[in-house]
């Protein structure tokens, strides 16, 4: 944009003809910054934020306007006030998860460096709202009305809750006002004034010594929202395991108050809404504790059907879409008789080894009566974990034949370009950048080894990025190998690829219909198929996306005419800021 430019010569020279030229091309530059509607108001704002008192006075044609009216006129002017910038700033405190401290204040000082830039082009902030510094914002958050935050251990261990009487009628406001904008968007599943919520888990590592154990509650009655950051409550947090034997008190309590509040709703305002925690969001292996079981070694491995290890080796037959009659869910009341058994031959035989054999002999996975009950009839799988095991057993497969296609001397020179062992992990660098450098760390320990798989765990962007890579690194395999029995089970795994990318998207969906379950089934039943007739191995991972995942999306689908993404709230993967926000 081309500014006019003007002599500098006294406005007691110049002709009035020349004056209201400059005025009209004034205007015309301020119309482009500010708008057409704004221009006079922009330049009355530039004038009074940028020249003191005394000048602005002389500055008014007649000087006929005194300096306090001058003053009072700046003081009109509209100002950012102090409640803008604190909403402004919890806002982005919160935006997309909890921020770190340092984070924030780095977009302080790049918005500071920006305001900077304006008022030297002359340009009003004083009317923007700035981000407050970060000791007062979270001086606001902690004045924020909330409920009582409670301790979850007797010691110094840092780990809080909210009690859901008091978190939930806090929460619940809010989804009523954006139900009231839109009326579309807040949905009843046939069951008026029902709240249904979800409550999730998550686990992370902190550090070498410390993990991070988050338990956050969603509105299910917004499905498209639930796996947004921005709308999953955090109800407790604390630096310590999933399965700290603590908790399990935590776990019980937090049951007992589901139950009050299932019985006897809430009042909101004048009107009474009934409650209903619908689903448990979170890994198998969470599943597992609480519902007082085995690990996933067990010889029955799986928390959602009566699977037996040996069926995914023995078994000579594939599934079929939409099969589901095979395996059956495990009985509540069946898990209550085995725990009393395995209670009762506990104080007979207390040795771990006896105790596993005889709940193998049981049927059963069941060693402890469930921490929730009941509830343990509402796990369905999380798909985001799901997705990532899947993945990443896809990846090791990959991986290994990569290795098998190498020889020795390539092995220990795995990044050199020219062999397939080097173009590949080169490629896998360059599309999937943090499994490259995990990689690179691990083989910098331990040598690559033919038959020898290596201990990677994948996140959600890994999924993606492998996702949309995992043709690349397939063909490189293709093109170092002339075997047919080679190329056939390299194509074999490239086409699983394929359905286990359709799989995963048909499983994360949040809005699905009939045919995109249908779809879910095919893809599913293809992807074990290949598993079991090409690949000769079937993970527990590959079973529970190619059996449960569909068989899941049907139940979700038939309660909340969603799918199995509304059961996967971004929970965990919080830092330690988490705590001193709580």
């Amino acid at each position: 944009m081309n500014l006019v430019r003007f002599q500098k010569t006294p406005s007691s020279e110049i002709s009035k003809r020349e004056l209201r030229r400059r005025n009209d091309k004034i205007l015309k530059c301020s119309a482009i910054i500010n708008g057409e509607e704004c221009k006079r108001a922009g330049l009355l704002a530039a004038a009074a934020h940028n020249t003191s008192v005394s000048n602005l006075a002389t500055l008014i044609k007649g000087n006929s306007i005194s300096h306090k009216a001058a003053k009072s006129l700046k003081n009109d002017l509209p100002q950012s006030s102090y409640e803008e910038s604190k909403m402004k700033s919890i806002s982005t405190l919160y935006d997309g998860g909890i921020m770190s401290k340092r984070k924030y204040q780095k977009i302080v000082e790049r918005e500071r460096a920006e305001m900077k830039t304006l008022n030297s082009r002359a340009v009003p902030t004083h009317c923007i709202p700035k981000h407050l510094p970060y000791a007062k914002v979270m001086s606001a958050v902690k004045a924020v009305d909330r409920p009582c935050l409670l301790p979850c251990f007797d010691d110094d261990t840092p780990c809080y809750k909210y009690r859901l009487r008091d978190i939930v009628p806090h929460i619940l406001p809010v989804y009523l006002d954006m139900g009231e904008s839109n009326p579309s968007s807040l949905k009843w599943f046939g069951m008026p004034q029902t709240f249904q919520l979800a409550i999730g888990e998550d686990g992370a590592p902190l550090s070498q010594v410390r993990s991070m154990h988050t338990m956050l509650l969603s509105v299910l009655n917004f499905s498209e929202s639930v796996s947004s950051p921005k709308h999953n409550h955090i109800i407790m947090a604390g630096e310590c395991a999933e399965n700290d034997v603590r908790l399990e008190t935590y776990y019980k309590t937090l049951t007992e108050e589901i139950r009050d509040m299932s019985e006897n709703g809430i009042v909101i305002g004048d009107k009474h809404f009934d409650i209903k925690v619908s689903l448990f969001p979170a890994d198998q292996k969470f599943h597992a504790h609480l519902a007082g079981e085995l690990s996933n070694a067990a010889t029955y491995p799986s928390t959602y059907a009566d699977l037996k290890k040996t069926d995914l080796s023995m078994d000579k037959h594939g599934i079929l879409p939409g099969q589901f009659g095979r395996w059956k869910p495990w009985d509540f009341e069946h898990r209550l008789k085995v725990a009393a058994k395995v209670s009762e031959f506990k104080r007979q035989m207390p040795v771990r080894a006896k105790v596993t054999e005889f709940i193998a002999k049981q049927k059963s996975r069941q060693e402890f009566t469930p921490l929730v009950g009941d509830y343990v009839n509402s796990f369905l799988v999380e798909p985001l974990h799901v997705k990532n095991n899947a993945m990443c057993e896809y990846f090791q497969l990959l991986l290994g034949e990569g290795v098998n296609l190498s020889s020795a001397a390539d092995l220990k020179h795995p990044w050199e370009i020219g062999t397939c062992i080097g173009k590949f992990l080169n490629e896998v660098k360059a599309s999937i950048g943090r499994i490259g450098v995990k990689l690179k760390g691990i083989i910098n320990q331990q040598s690559l080894v033919k038959g020898k798989r290596l201990e990677l765990r994948f996140t959600g962007e890994d999924s993606y990025k492998l996702a949309r890579s995992f043709p690349n690194l397939a063909s490189i395999l293709v093109q170092h190998t002339t075997d047919s029995s080679v190329l056939l089970r390299l194509h074999a795994i490239h086409e699983l690829g394929i359905h286990l990318v359709n799989a995963c998207a048909w499983m994360s969906a949040v809005t699905i219909t009939e045919d995109t379950i249908c779809k879910l089934e095919e893809a599913s039943a293809i992807y074990f198929n290949i598993h079991k007739f090409y690949l000769d191995s079937v993970p527990l991972c590959v079973w529970t996306l190619g059996y449960v995942a569909p068989m899941h999306a049907r139940i979700a689908f038939a309660r909340f005419g969603c799918g199995l993404g509304c059961t996967q709230p971004t929970v965990g993967r919080q830092n330690s800021s988490m705590l001193r926000v709580l």
